[in-house]
């Protein structure tokens, strides 16, 4: 982690070199990037497992932005590995997370004088996966598999984002998810429950049962700051909290602190 936020400042403070021109994109509706970054991931699985289980891996994205005068309309799939373990040895968990996700939300001037302050309200269809592996540490064959578990949710979510530009073109923001209602998938309560044995895998449904709030806990949170490197180049640096929180077959809790850089091209 340390090595990343290394390059991105070195990055930065070169980029103040480049004359004001190159900072123009204010006719750039259109941002398409990739970002790359490292995620500390956190997880409690007590179908699994009793113990906590965390670790730290890799943590690619790819978005797409619509930003009008008012609006932002916004496409992310993101994906998560991380190989997790625990302070006893007797498993070795591989870990595989993935999001889908489509957001709409309207801005409001806080200064009515001015646009570079604005609070955007919407919400987003959301799909996130998690998928655990947990392996015997000390067999040394193949296919040396305890059991697996998943948490599948399906959400619509609430959106609040304040956004902050900067004379220079530089803009910072950040904002909050919040799932109301969900469907979610998770193992049945017996650990063979899911198992099928003609595959020798567990079967993992992609749709389970409808959950609120209160049931189905969960906020995504983050930070983002954006800086212009030419007419049609932003950097990017982001910052990501997820958690996650369910009952059923057994209690399930999750959180993950993610941090990215990103390159976006306007167009």
């Amino acid at each position: 982690m340390k090595y990343l936020l290394f390059a991105f400042i070195v990055i930065f403070s070169l980029t103040n070199i480049l004359p004001g021109y190159l900072y123009a994109q204010k006719n750039r509706q259109n941002l398409l990037g990739i970002r790359m970054g490292i995620s500390d991931f956190h997880l409690f699985d007590e179908h699994a497992s009793p113990l906590f289980f965390s670790g730290i891996g890799i943590a690619p994205s790819i978005q797409y932005y619509r930003k009008n005068k008012n609006s932002i309309q916004a496409i992310e799939a993101s994906f998560y590995r991380n190989k997790l373990k625990t302070t006893q040895d007797n498993f070795v968990t591989q870990n595989y997370s993935g999001r889908f996700r489509y957001s709409y939300s309207y801005g409001f001037n806080l200064i009515p004088a001015k646009q570079n302050l604005k609070l955007y309200l919407g919400g987003s269809i959301h799909s996130f996966f998690n998928r655990s592996d947990y392996d015997y540490k000390y067999f040394n064959i193949p296919n040396a598999r305890a059991i697996t578990s998943w948490y599948w949710s399906h959400s619509v979510d609430l959106l609040a984002q304040l956004e902050y530009v900067f004379a220079s073109g530089n803009l910072i923001s950040g904002g909050l998810y919040i799932p109301v209602i969900s469907n979610v998938s998770r193992p049945e309560y017996s650990p063979s429950g899911d198992y099928n044995y003609t595959t020798n895998d567990w079967d993992i449904p992609i749709l389970g049962e409808t959950a609120l709030f209160l049931k189905n806990t969960g906020f995504n949170a983050f930070i983002n700051y954006q800086r212009p490197i030419s007419a049609k180049f932003n950097l990017q640096l982001s910052y990501e909290f997820y958690y996650a929180a369910y009952i059923e077959p057994r209690d399930i809790k999750m959180y993950t602190n993610t941090l990215r850089v990103g390159l976006f091209y306007c167009f």
